[in-house]
């Protein structure tokens, strides 16, 4: 058990760059910070509860338009909730992610970029702030690379881990919402599923379906994903069909669905439901094949591994499919506000329901992702600017450094249209600009000589 407080920090907020003057009179009100000092005051609001599905694509889900029948339990609770169409994570890989879900700050400003970093000790969490404020928390994280060797543990009561693909997670989350539910609560419960190796219920639920289609891609020289070749780690039977493994993927969802829905009937027979924040979302999605990607994630900066779902079902606020372009880095912000809690001192995110409510369409996203030199993308809801700036990285792309897309006409990030005179290439590039000039801190440390997370590396594809 962790109780710490918070640094504290003088220093201003960064101010997102933006169009119109709309921004001028939000940003007081979306990312305004609590005093430094002594710690605010606060008291608990409604409990809040996170469901993180690792490595789920929001097109996968028929809440966000996919086919395929992948998430029934997700889909009706889609319909109670604030559907954000355009979410991204900061960037695709599970470590940085949720550190920046749970600080609300870009995993570039402090040197959390790869998975198995460890947390700077400093770095202001939700979960602090609410267990200041009287929570009582509990976490049960499926992922080796967030549990407590990282620093994922701090702020919590309760945390545990299970590395298990199935039922047996939700079963321990139950058992440790059982030990908090009598006080207003925090509950995270992250499910591995469908992270790689793909080992569904039933391997043969898609298989037969109007989207399984014949493909041979050779299966490349390396454990994990690379560009080009299937990665060994997904490796059934000796099958080189990419569909084959995009249909197992999705089995893999409908089983994850299955459980989320069963924690979900037990947030509403214990009558929880409905005075809880409940978030569903994803950490980053996963590469089946676009741009010639298969099955991994952070390496290349395309949004099928960048896109994720999230979804709010808030106490007394009407269902509503949202437009407006959101990150992770906005969860803490929003959550805290939509509770009546105190902000964190210091945010890269906005309180979401604010800004829906005050009318706000569209915002620049920028998101990272790549292992040597960033790779660092702008966006707004029509359109995106990548620029690429490692040389290894140019040889298997496009070989530009920079590519343009019109994402409302072109959501695939097939035709590249950089260099075209768009006047909204132009201004994302001013943007980008800007980025480029925040400070980077120094790479966070890894667990290097731990045997028995180099095996669950391994087993998740991030080693050889």
């Amino acid at each position: 058990m962790h109780r710490q407080q918070p640094l504290c920090t003088s220093r201003p907020q960064r101010v997102p760059r933006t169009r119109g003057t709309l921004w001028l009179a939000l940003l007081a009100a979306l990312t305004s910070a609590t005093g430094c000092g002594s710690p605010p005051a606060c008291e608990p609001g409604h409990n809040i509860v996170w469901i993180v599905v690792d490595t789920l694509r929001a097109d996968h889900l028929g809440a966000y338009g996919y086919p395929r029948d992948t998430s029934p339990a997700i889909d009706a609770f889609a319909r109670e909730s604030q559907t954000f169409r355009n979410a991204y994570t900061p960037r695709p890989k599970t470590t940085p992610a949720m550190a920046g879900a749970f600080s609300g700050r870009a995993p570039s400003r402090y040197g959390v970029t790869d998975v198995a970093q460890t947390l700077p000790p400093e770095l202001p969490l939700l979960t602090e702030r609410l267990q200041n404020c009287g929570y009582a928390t509990g976490a049960i994280v499926s992922n080796a690379v967030v549990d407590h060797r990282f620093g994922f543990d701090r702020g919590f009561d309760h945390f545990r881990k299970k590395h298990d693909r199935g039922g047996a997670v939700t079963d321990e989350a139950l058992a440790v919402l059982s030990e908090i539910e009598t006080e207003p609560f925090f509950l995270w419960v992250h499910y591995v599923k469908p992270h790689v190796p793909y080992k569904p219920a039933d391997d043969a639920r898609f298989m037969d379906d109007g989207l399984f289609a014949v493909e041979h891609v050779p299966f490349g020289d390396t454990y994990h994903a690379t560009f080009g070749s299937l990665p060994r780690v997904i490796e059934r039977e000796g099958q080189t069909n990419p569909h084959f493994y995009v249909a197992l993927y999705d089995s893999e969802i409908r089983d994850v669905d299955a459980e989320v829905g069963r924690l979900l009937d037990e947030l509403r027979g214990r009558k929880l439901l409905d005075s809880s924040l409940v978030a569903i979302f994803s950490d980053h999605g996963e590469s089946l094949g676009d741009q010639g990607y298969y099955f991994g994630h952070g390496k290349f900066p395309y949004d099928s591994t960048a896109r994720v779902p999230l979804l709010l079902r808030v106490p007394g606020r009407s269902p509503a499919r949202i437009d407006l372009p959101a990150t992770l880095l906005d969860l803490p912000a929003t959550l805290l506000a939509a509770a009546g809690l105190p902000a964190l001192e210091e945010t890269d995110g906005i309180d979401l329901l604010a800004a829906v409510d005050a009318g706000l369409t569209d915002r620049t996203i920028i998101t990272e992702s790549g292992f040597r030199k960033p790779q660092i993308q702008v966006r707004r809801r029509d359109a995106k600017l990548i620029y690429v700036q490692d040389e290894k990285d140019l040889e298997v792309l496009r070989g530009n450094p920079y590519e343009f897309y019109r994402t409302d006409a072109d959501p695939g990030e097939v035709n590249d249209l950089a260099g075209r005179g768009d006047p909204a290439e132009a201004e994302l590039r001013r943007e980008l600009e800007a980025w480029l000039e925040v400070p980077r801190a120094p790479k966070r440390p890894k667990l290097e000589d731990d045997q028995r997370l180099k095996k669950q590396l391994r087993a998740l594809g991030y080693a050889e």
